[in-house]
């Protein structure tokens, strides 16, 4: 990502710094040397989509007059520069007058030389509501003269964005969901062992995460020769595969709410009684008929409060593989190694044939040809087809991988992508190097906490989140008779009445923020809204003031009134049990 290009700064004829860079001993001008002021003023003359709210990366930082030009029209946008020259880098560093524009609190200038340091700076700069503004440009032909770097650069942009729309469809598409999922399982979590009181209980146990990628059936036999010395982890499409070569996993992990996911462990997950390791957001279905221990983690502050610690978050990736992985480390596993873990449509399926779900035909498990034509390198040295999504989740893969220096991972796949930081190696000779002597006890007897006292915890949080609740709805209520009024008051220009109701918006802003705190509860349902209303642009006019304030109050007034029922009734349901337990 980063070149060591000498370069000269030369006056064109039209009076501006001109840029000429030495590549492979040829001599490149960054612009024109004769017309560099008509270069850049047509550059910004004709991008028509940059706006006083855009956020503008820009690949290249030149001599710095084409990014001074762009703020001086428009002193409200965001602009991110990566510069992939470390001499032009180092030059800007110590020519501070010269880029004086760097110094406004809305110009970052990147730091990081790799993919990975470079996605990492613009998470900081970039949020989840920004995805919509984003514009990405380069300075004049720098494109040419880096032409590697500015597709290395572009990947990096792609995968940024692609993973914050990822993250926003998801929040979108589950955002009631998530909310019926937490208010059903939290008579289960209460009861449940958290995660952090399993933290390093495992130190250099083995751990195996099955996986149904295409390649499990070449080895999943392999399993039969494990006797409780290495933990089996299985995420719910595996379940069932395993048991029917009865081999009986450490852990079940599932952390999809959608039906599908019910429908891969029917049948199977009522009949055994290996732990669950589930969140809030598990389908709930699965968690009620679930006969065994259960292990939870959590992304809810809520759930933390009622056990009076802050859960430990296991969600590092899309997949439960990611969540698996993540909980063998917690656990002090060591090594983990990896099967049925191809992240690539393998032999052209999507899934291993014995591990579909149980309710599709076979033939629905082979890729369509108009599948895809991403393709990336196989543990073989080959090419494998894969997807944007299995893509992402390497990635993410690899990221665990990466800050877990101190584990070794083995990938025992028999096909699929290469994943890097692991090592290559038969399932066979795994189990031969790894497997310990000593029988593994696993997840008995953990939960050392006072379940009596963590439901008493609970109806004490709920009663509080609806105390908050029905405030909300009061206030929400009142906002929306102020705004008619003051549609009114600015018609018949009665400014001293436009103020006051103003102020009094202002006081109920306060009130509701104060409440929203104390209701976790309410963060995904409420996140269409919220990011309605932050992704768009600020409103121009007074109408358009007031129609945002209308849809803010009218839709936190109906999603406040929409969950006030199922909080009661789901703290009724733990009163209950408190009184059944007793």
């Amino acid at each position: 990502m980063i070149v060591n290009y000498n370069f000269d700064i030369e006056e064109s004829k039209d009076g501006y710094k001109v840029l000429k860079i030495n590549k492979d001993n040829k001599k490149v001008y960054i612009g024109s040397k004769y017309r560099m002021k008509e270069c850049i003023d047509k550059l910004i003359s004709e991008d028509k989509e940059i706006h006083e709210e855009s956020i503008i990366i820009i690949f290249g930082i030149g001599t710095g007059q084409y990014i001074k030009n762009i703020y001086c029209k428009f002193k409200n946008v965001k602009i991110i520069i990566f510069e992939p020259n470390i001499r032009i880098r180092d030059y800007v560093n110590q020519s501070v007058d010269e880029y004086g524009f760097l110094k406004e609190r809305n110009v970052y200038l990147l730091n990081g030389e790799n993919e990975g340091e470079i996605y990492d700076e613009l998470s900081k700069i970039i949020g989840e509501f920004d995805i919509s503004k984003i514009l990405y440009r380069w300075i004049l032909n720098y494109d040419k003269v880096y032409k590697e770097e500015i597709l290395k650069f572009s990947n990096v942009i792609r995968k940024f964005i692609n993973d914050i729309a990822i993250s926003r469809n998801t929040s979108m598409i589950f955002s009631n969901r998530w909310f019926d999922t937490l208010m059903c399982n939290l008579k289960y979590i209460i009861q449940s062992t958290p995660i952090n009181l399993l933290k390093n209980k495992f130190i250099d146990v083995p751990a195996i995460i099955v996986s149904a990628g295409p390649s499990l059936s070449k080895n999943i036999s392999e399993l039969s020769n494990i006797k409780d010395n290495m933990m089996i982890l299985s995420g719910g499409r595996t379940l069932r595969t395993l048991m029917e070569i009865n081999v009986k996993p450490s852990l079940i992990g599932v952390v999809d709410p959608g039906e599908v996911s019910y429908d891969l462990v029917k049948g199977y997950i009522e009949n055994t009684d290996v732990p669950l390791l589930y969140y809030e957001g598990t389908n709930e279905i699965i968690v009620e008929r679930h006969r065994g221990d259960k292990l939870c983690f959590s992304q809810n502050d809520t759930v933390s409060n009622i056990f009076g610690m802050k859960l430990k978050n296991l969600s590092l990736g899309g997949s439960i593989a990611h969540t698996l992985t993540a909980a063998a480390s917690y656990f002090g596993c060591n090594p983990i190694i990896f099967i049925g873990q191809d992240l690539a449509y393998t032999g052209e399926k999507y899934h291993a044939d014995i591990a579909i779900n149980q309710f599709k035909d076979v033939k629905d498990n082979t890729i369509m040809e108009n599948g895809g034509s991403l393709y990336v390198e196989d543990i073989y040295g080959g090419k494998v087809r894969t997807s944007e999504v299995l893509e992402n989740f390497r990635r993410d893969l690899e990221k665990i991988i990466e800050n877990n220096k101190d584990i070794t991972f083995v990938n025992a796949t028999e096909g699929g992508a290469k994943i890097k930081g692991t090592v290559q190696m038969t399932l066979k000779d795994a189990i031969k190097k790894y497997k310990i002597q000593n029988s593994i006890r696993c997840f008995k007897g953990d939960n050392e906490l006072d379940v009596s006292k963590i439901k008493q915890s609970a109806v004490e949080i709920l009663e509080k989140i609806i105390e908050a609740d029905e405030k909300i709805i009061d206030e929400s209520k009142r906002a929306l008779r102020i705004i008619k009024d003051l549609e009114i008051y600015i018609v018949t220009k009665q400014k001293s009445k436009v103020d006051r109701c103003l102020k009094q918006l202002d006081n109920i802003d306060e009130v509701i923020k104060e409440k929203y705190e104390n209701l976790d509860v309410l963060r995904s349902i409420i996140y269409p809204t919220i990011y309605a209303i932050l992704s768009s642009n600020k409103p121009k006019n007074d109408k358009e003031i007031i129609e945002r304030n209308k849809y803010l109050y009218e839709s936190i007034l109906n999603v406040s009134k929409e969950v006030l029922e199922p909080i009661k009734k789901t703290k009724v349901d733990i009163e209950k049990m408190e009184k059944y337990d007793d």
